[in-house]
Formats: structure tokens, C-alpha cells, sequence
């Protein structure tokens, strides 16, 4: 189950530091639902941390955004990345504040 797998790699990454082993559980989760926004929030975080792939990491927030398009987290992250790796402060400052209204 899509729940069960997210957790075991939230477990993983955060417990265990076993960045490998909660990627691979979040893809699986990914398959099983592939609308699950606390995955495709999560694996964004790990993609953009671990692998430096700004771009899939980008891709993982806005699916996440599409299926939930107020998802505080999902928001927060995605502002992260857009002020800290892509440059584009204006974009993360409007999802900050899209945030702070929720």
C-alpha cells in the first residue's frame, strides 16, 4: 500500500539515513499512487538534497501541486528551491505567501 511505502521512507531517511533505500520506497509508493502529494513532496526534498537535480525535484513539486495546490509543505519546499537553487525569488516569494494565507 501507497501509505505503507511512503512511511517506511520517511523512516529510512530520516531514522536510518539510508537516502538510497527511501528513494527506492517512494518510487514504489510513487507506483502504487502516483497522486500521493506527501511522496512526490518528500522525494522532491530528496532529489533536490541528495542528487542535486533541480529540475526533477522542481517536476516532484509541481505534480504535488496539481494534485493539491494548497499543500503547505509542498509549497514551502517548492519556495526553497526556487529562491535557493533556481534564482527565481519572486516565484518563491509568491509561494510563500500562498502559504502564510492558508
Amino acid at each position: 500500500d501507497a501509505i505503507a511505502l511512503y512511511n517506511y521512507g520517511l523512516l529510512l531517511e530520516n531514522a536510518k539515513h539510508d537516502t538510497a533505500g527511501a528513494e527506492t520506497m517512494y518510487q514504489r509508493a510513487l507506483a502504487a499512487d502516483p497522486d500521493n502529494v506527501d511522496t512526490l513532496c518528500n522525494y522532491g526534498a530528496l532529489i533536490k538534497t541528495v542528487h542535486n537535480d533541480y529540475a526533477k525535484a522542481e517536476q516532484m513539486y509541481k505534480a504535488a501541486l496539481t494534485v493539491s495546490p494548497n499543500h503547505v509543505d509542498t509549497l514551502c519546499n517548492y519556495a526553497l528551491l526556487l529562491r535557493d537553487c533556481l534564482n527565481d525569488v519572486d516565484k518563491a516569494r509568491e509561494l510563500i505567501h500562498r502559504a502564510q494565507q492558508l
